[in-house]
């Protein structure tokens, strides 16, 4: 498993970026140095200083501090790599709709960035029987908060139509090469 296709939804999503991935990222490293500082101090305290009452009140207060960090960061990995996967099977497996992003909706109590808030996009799309379906993608980070430069692609499970994942990609600029003759 690339340890990038657990932070990230996708390669073509690297800009929009899950909020779990980034927190997870972070939890991982401040639990590892957190486990790692434990240790230090356990080592400086007891051996060092030969104290070691006090270095087993340090040890369990830090290291385990750093453990819970290093298991929400795991967490938040699994969380994030689950839907990678949701996304990459129904990709082979689904049909593909594309879809219209009516709305970004913003999440309420996850601030994951200080320059881009963490949205929901609600999207529309026609399925094969002409129906109108509304669906809601995962949350993910987004600077620019106008939903028409994002594009949105639906995949669908065959078997159970409940089952899907919303791909939102950035849009590519369509404005054609013009060749000008300078003679």
């Amino acid at each position: 498993m690339r340890v990038s296709s657990i932070f990230f939804m996708s390669s073509k999503q690297s800009l929009l970026r899950h909020p779990l991935a980034s927190f997870g990222k972070w939890a991982l490293l401040i639990g590892l140095f957190l486990f790692l500082l434990g240790i230090f101090l356990f080592v400086i305290i007891g051996v060092v200083a030969g104290s070691y009452e006090s270095a087993f009140i340090v040890l369990p207060v830090v290291s385990l501090q750093g453990i819970v960090w290093g298991i929400i960061g795991l967490v938040f990995a699994f969380i994030s790599n689950a839907n990678v996967k949701k996304l990459r099977e129904l990709k082979q497996s689904g049909k593909r709709f594309d879809a219209e992003i009516v709305n970004l909706l913003p999440v309420i109590g996850v601030n994951a960035s200080l320059h881009a808030p963490t949205v929901y996009a609600e999207c529309i799309y026609m399925n094969s029987q002409q129906q109108s379906c509304k669906v809601k993608s995962t949350m993910f980070l987004w600077e620019n908060l106008k939903h028409e430069k994002l594009e949105a692609t639906v995949y669908v499970d065959w078997n159970e139509p409940r089952r899907y994942a919303v791909e939102i990609t950035q849009r590519k600029d369509n404005q054609p090469e013009v060749d000008i003759d300078y003679t």
